[in-house]
């Protein structure tokens, strides 16, 4: 932990931790700065109490005073979506995909309330056990790509979730499985 003197704009103390750096105002505000693997500034968190997230891709902890950049939200969105299909989620779902989303599966074309309603089902046609690989694409200040393998109970799949920013919120507007040819 550094030190910083009394008078320097009352900030009294900064500390570092790999990725991030503190600061805090007395006793009353944490500000931290997070960066990714690239040292870019991906998060930024202003908490006067609870917990500060531990990363830029860190779900359990955001809420107010809450800055991610693309990248890391659209990381985050899809790790939310895996957890909500895990629980079965039907509230994240029908906020998270978009009203003209489509999901395209082995099993067939669904749209967003057909995808909400399988969460019902006794097996959840794109339920995870592992994913690996993930990759996130940005296309523009408004739309973006996330790409993973994901090994679900009938194999393992090539996953694309095609996401869009309306009205200054990221929803899900496409997502497909691709099937790999057993041991791949």
């Amino acid at each position: 932990m550094l030190s910083v003197a009394p008078g320097l704009g009352g900030w009294q103390t900064i500390s570092t931790t790999s990725g991030a750096v503190s600061i805090q105002n007395g006793a009353s505000l944490v500000s931290t700065f997070y960066f990714n693997n690239r040292l870019q500034p991906c998060r930024v968190s202003m908490k006067s109490s609870g917990t500060a997230p531990a990363s830029c891709t860190d779900t359990a902890n955001t809420g107010k005073g809450e800055l991610m950049d693309d990248e890391a939200t659209l990381r985050s969105l899809k790790d939310q979506a895996i957890a909500a299909t895990r629980d079965r989620d039907h509230d994240f779902y029908r906020g998270y995909l978009a009203d003209d989303a489509i999901a395209i599966l082995p099993a067939g074309v669904f749209d967003k309330a057909a995808v909400v309603a399988a969460l019902g089902a006794a097996q959840v046609p794109f339920q995870s056990s592992a994913i690996t690989d993930t990759q996130v694409m940005l296309l523009g200040a408004d739309a973006g790509v996330v790409t993973y393998r994901a090994t679900l109970p009938t194999g393992v799949v090539l996953v694309t979730t095609v996401y869009a920013r309306r009205d200054g919120r990221w929803q899900g507007v496409l997502y497909q499985q691709t099937p790999l040819a057993v041991g791949t």
